[in-house]
C-alpha cells in the first residue's frame, strides 16, 4: 500500500512539473506565434506515449528512490543513540517518533519536506538485528556512512586515550 501511495504521489509530482514546463514553453511559443494551440506543441499520437511514460516512471521510481538497509552496530542501539541522533541532526533531521521498537526522523525544513512530498522519513527498526534503516536512498546511504564514520572515529579516540 505504501508503494502505491508513493507511486501516485510521484505521478502527480511529475505531471505538475511537466505541465509547468510545457506551460512555459507554450507561453513562449504563443508570444512568437499566436495561432499555436497547446496540443500543437506535440506530434499527433504523442500524448498516449507521454501518459504511458509518466505511469511507468511513477511506478518504477519508488523502487529506485527508496531503500531498506541493514546496519550493524557493535552493541545495542541505546549505546549509539546519541551519535546517531547527532548525525541526523547535523543532516537536518529531527526525531519525529521514538519508542522501543523504532525511531523515526523527519527533515526539519518544510520546503525540503514539500519537495519530497512528505516522504522524507528515515526509520530505524530496532526490533531486528542488525537494525533496518528505511528511507530515501541517497539520504539513507549518506547518513549511514556518516554514522559509521563517527562511531569508528569515536572508538579510535577511546582506544588512543586509553593507551
Amino acid at each position: 500500500m505504501k508503494y502505491l501511495i508513493r507511486s501516485i504521489k510521484y505521478l502527480i509530482y511529475f505531471l505538475i512539473l511537466f505541465f509547468i514546463i510545457v506551460g512555459l514553453l507554450f507561453l513562449w511559443q504563443h508570444a512568437k506565434n499566436p495561432d499555436i494551440t497547446f496540443s500543437g506543441l506535440f506530434r499527433e499520437g504523442a500524448m498516449p506515449k507521454l501518459v504511458i511514460f509518466f505511469l511507468l516512471v511513477a511506478a518504477i521510481y519508488p523502487a529506485l528512490g527508496f531503500v531498506k538497509r541493514k546496519f550493524h552496530l557493535n552493541g545495542d542501539y541505546s549505546k549509539y543513540a546519541d551519535t546517531i541522533e547527532d548525525t541526523l541532526k547535523d543532516a537536518g533531521y529531527v526525531v519525529d517518533k521514538k519508542d522501543d521498537e523504532k525511531v523515526i526522523f523527519r527533515h526539519s525544513k518544510a520546503m525540503t519536506r514539500l519537495t519530497r512530498m512528505y516522504e522524507d522519513a528515515i526509520k530505524f527498526d530496532l526490533t531486528q538485528d542488525p537494525i533496518v534503516v528505511d528511507g530515501f536512498r541517497k539520504d539513507v546511504d549518506r547518513i549511514l556512512r556518516a554514522i559509521s564514520y563517527r562511531i569508528t572515529r569515536g572508538e579510535e579516540e577511546n582506544t588512543s586515550n586509553e593507551a
